[in-house]
């Protein structure tokens, strides 16, 4: 139950980065986007880091240097990918965590 939840969190993550590439209007081949951005998620989980922001952009940056394509758009890309998942929820839930009524023991 475990893995299949982890596969379809993934899965999901995956189509949701393709999709943001193909909105920016990157020039690269299906198959290279499905080769490339499992990559930049497994440098992403290897580099140790203490803030999350950075390093998966200097993966999309690296990765896609050698393609024939606008980097701005990449890098745009990763950072909205970045805003939709860490961003808006971290906002949301700042908002929320007000509304808490939170009955301690004092």
């Amino acid at each position: 139950m475990v893995i299949a939840l982890s596969a379809s969190r993934y899965l999901i993550f995956l189509c949701q980065f393709i999709l943001v590439i193909n909105f920016f209007r990157v020039k690269t081949d299906l198959i290279f986007q499905f080769l490339a951005v499992p990559f930049v998620f497994l440098v992403k989980s290897v580099i140790p880091t203490i803030f999350d922001f950075g390093v998966r952009e200097a993966a999309v940056m690296f990765i896609f240097k050698d393609e024939v394509v606008d980097l701005q758009r990449v890098l745009y890309s990763s950072l909205t990918v970045w805003l939709i998942n860490v961003v808006v929820p971290s906002v949301v839930g700042l908002f929320l965590i007000f509304r808490l009524k939170i009955k301690g023991p004092f």
